[in-house]
């Protein structure tokens, strides 16, 4: 069985590439010379071998590099970027969903973490959908007894 080293003469190559260019001075590849650069050229190099070399393993890790470098990248020049810890789960999710493209795996895992991180991001900004946020947890608070009793009652039933 032949080995396949596409992986480390990539980043290899990418690295150097990157930091070639904070040695010598080219004005725009000096601006692009930030760590967040270099999560983004991993995770570009994780993205590529994946679908190059159809080794879909590849895709979520260098999703979540990818989003996470661009969400680094882009939030000190972009005021109103959303710097908040439910872009995380989307970061994630997004890479699930990457992976799910190619795999048909993890939908469901990529569905949660996008609900969960479009949730809290809604949530916590000052509009109508905060409002039914709050009367609906007032009414979860009041009413919850009588969902456990109603999902017991359902699990009795399914199982006969």
């Amino acid at each position: 069985m032949k080995k396949q080293h596409h992986i480390a003469a990539y980043l290899l190559i990418g690295l150097g590439l990157y930091f070639l260019s904070q040695q010598i001075y080219i004005p725009i590849a000096s601006d692009l010379a930030t760590w967040p650069t270099l999560l983004m050229l991993i995770g570009a190099i994780f993205l590529f071998s994946g679908y190059n070399h159809r080794d879909y393993d590849k895709l979520l890790p260098g999703g979540i590099l990818f989003f996470l470098g661009l969400h680094y990248y882009l939030t000190p020049f972009y005021p109103y970027w959303v710097d908040h810890r439910s872009i995380y789960f989307i970061i994630v999710g997004l890479a699930f969903l990457l992976r799910y493209q190619q795999t048909k795996h993890g939908f469901w895992v990529s569905l949660i973490l996008l609900s969960i991180g479009l949730f809290t991001l809604l949530s916590r900004t000052d509009t109508a959908f905060q409002y039914y946020i709050e009367s609906f947890m007032t009414l979860l608070e009041v009413y919850w007894p009588i969902g456990l009793i109603v999902f017991g009652i359902y699990l009795l039933i399914k199982r006969k």
